[in-house]
């Protein structure tokens, strides 16, 4: 019996040690978040793009993409739909609901002037349970049918509106005639935001604060009256912002009243709220291994066999990435000359060059579907002919498993069209919306061909003015960087053609000084697919964060599966200690410290200071 009772001990101590000592030894190099975590915010732009524009975003869009994209706050850009979906508003802790013309385009299918019941019931609890909204002037202001929620005496309050409460206020509409807006003790605009009204101006502005936890951030001032313009209200435990004259937060070089700094100040001041309960510096890199800007080289279809190879050739010789946008055109000699090249990936330039912007649904489908079966190859980006898009075109890239888009140029020394932070695209058109996950990676608005022009206008084409013009697309280039890309902690995204940039040496030269900028930088050089893809799966990320006084601790989740490489927390202080379930590295750049790893679902990094 004794030996029986022995055995069976044994057996179970095996059984023990088998199940349980494997969990203990690991244990001790489990890394653990705990505490009471925030999540690290993210975005949700409702936005219908510009109507008829086929991927084309507003300005405004524009610069608050990369207001919080410089933070590496990531923004989807999604329609209204997603306002009668709870579940969907809870994952973005801001909502930006603007009714300015060019943001929800059309009819009151789009605008957010025209609002049911139930999305304003959504919004509510969504503020309620912690989330920051910003929403312009008129929201919500008519029911869905189009009639006027305004009772007799022209005032929005809590029997009629919704969202009165949320606000704190009631509203009544008069006329602004002689009324500025001042800003008041903050310094966001710094003064005046709104010169003085000097024709007639209806609006809905605040008539009395109900509640006594509204802050006021700016005034209509005329004479000795004084109306609040721009409040916050605590509601629950999220807080809401209201703009109540058109185009606060649009930039005034494009029709605005504020302007791109003024703008980044008020959403840096959101962010600074939503951050409040931080007690170290830190932000989710918008780039991976620890690159503070991106770069992408890109070439459309044209020119003989010299300068695809001359081209060639240099990609070889500086050992960078490129894609080539190819069509039709491009000759056996030419692919067999790119397909050498392992540096060279080949996306979709369409399969006709011409202006697709007219083309309906089945010349599209035609002129994509036939340009991979001439190549066959499934291509994972295009790029239209001209640089002009076509909405049933982004559609059906999308349905069709497509990363991204590169058509739609960025001109901010001019402009300020396009982002230098990818964004997902939203499309409208005749009263129908749509928003897609294909990604939109803008390129350079001005490419090689503006400025080598002569190259096919001109035969007797002089090594003077070769040399006048490689000067000022070198420093348009170099501005665009500069200026344009580096503060923004954005994605460059440079566009040639053989044709032009592989004319001889000197046309290289450009080119050529633009990638010694950005390798000497802390540039991460890449491919538009790439960048897409690294988008995409930040849109995927969430992170909890717990802080003490001296360590910071990051709970990663994302789909099983997933995993995102390069992964780069961007802090103000030196790390002492960095625990990752990866192998890391720390870097410093002017004065910040960058933490690079690899991440997937359940993973946790610790930082000590």
């Amino acid at each position: 019996m004794k030996k029986i009772l022995i055995i069976i001990l044994i057996a179970a101590a095996a059984v023990t040690a088998y199940f349980v000592l494997p969990g203990l030894i690991n244990s001790k190099n489990k890394i653990t978040a705990a505490g009471d975590s925030k999540r690290l915010p993210k975005v949700l732009f409702v936005t219908s793009g510009i109507d008829e524009g086929a991927g084309y975003i507003s300005e405004g869009v524009c610069v608050a993409l990369e207001a919080f994209g410089k933070r590496g706050v990531y923004v989807r850009l999604d329609n209204r739909n997603t306002l009668l979906r709870p579940e969907l508003l809870s994952g973005y802790d801001i909502i930006v609901l603007p009714t300015s013309i060019g943001y929800n385009d059309g009819d009151r299918k789009y605008s957010l002037t025209f609002m049911s019941d139930n999305e304003m019931d959504n919004i509510r609890q969504y503020v309620s349970s912690g989330g920051i909204l910003i929403a312009e002037e008129n929201i919500g202001r008519n029911m869905s049918d189009g009639t006027d929620r305004v009772d007799g005496n022209g005032e929005l309050n809590k029997d009629n509106w919704r969202l009165a409460e949320l606000f704190g206020i009631r509203m009544k509409e008069i006329d602004m005639i002689g009324f500025s807006i001042e800003e008041k003790d903050v310094k966001i605009w710094n003064g005046t935001i709104k010169e003085k009204n000097e024709l007639d101006e209806w609006a809905l502005i605040p008539s009395e604060i109900t509640s006594d936890k509204v802050k006021v951030f700016a005034e209509w001032v005329k004479d000795n009256e004084r109306i609040p313009a721009v409040i916050s209200n605590e509601y629950g435990k999220g807080r809401a912002y209201l703009l109540t004259s058109t185009y606060l937060l649009h930039p005034s070089n494009a029709g605005g009243n504020s302007g791109i700094e003024q703008i980044e100040n008020f959403y840096n001041y959101v962010l600074n709220e939503a951050f409040s309960y931080k007690k170290h510096e830190f932000e989710i890199n918008p780039w991976p291994f620890a690159g503070t800007t991106a770069f992408c080289i890109s070439f459309n279809p044209g020119g003989n066999d010299d300068q695809y190879g001359r081209v060639a050739g240099f990609l070889n010789r500086e050992n960078v990435p490129a894609v080539f946008f190819i069509d039709s055109s491009l000759t056996p000699s030419q692919l067999q000359i790119l397909v050498q090249n392992e540096n060279i990936s080949l996306q979709s330039g369409f399969y006709y060059r011409e202006d697709a912007g007219k083309f309906d649904y089945s010349q599209i489908v035609q002129g994509i579907l036939m340009n991979e079966q001439k190549f066959g190859k499934k291509f994972r980006g295009i790029r239209f002919p001209f640089g002009i898009t076509n909405f049933w075109g982004l559609i059906f890239a999308d349905e069709i498993g497509y990363l991204f888009d590169s058509s739609i140029g960025i001109d901010h020394l001019t402009g300020y069209q396009g982002s230098v932070i990818p964004y997902n695209i939203p499309v409208s058109q005749n009263t129908f919306y749509k928003t897609l996950n294909i990604q939109e990676i803008s390129p350079t608005s001005s490419l090689d061909a503006d400025y080598f022009e002569k190259i096919v206008t001109e035969p007797d084409y002089t090594e003077e003015d070769q040399r006048n013009d490689v000067f000022l697309f070198g420093k348009y280039l170099s501005d665009f960087y500069e200026f344009v890309v580096r503060p923004k902690n954005g994605i460059m995204v440079y566009q040639g053609s053989p044709e032009y940039t592989g004319y001889n040496e000197n046309t290289l030269m450009p080119l050529k000084k633009l990638i010694d900028s950005v390798k000497s930088g802390n540039c991460w050089i890449t491919k538009p697919e790439e960048a897409a893809l690294y988008r995409n799966k930040l849109n995927e990320l969430s992170v909890l964060v717990n802080e003490s006084d001296n360590s910071l601790s990051f709970q990663i989740s994302l789909p099983e599966k997933t995993e995102i490489k390069g992964f780069t927390l961007k802090l103000k202080t030196k790390p002492s200690v960095v625990k990752t379930n990866s192998s890391n590295s720390v870097k410093e750049f002017n004065g910040m410290y960058y933490v690079v790893c690899d991440i997937k679902n359940g993973d946790v990094i610790n930082i000590d200071f």
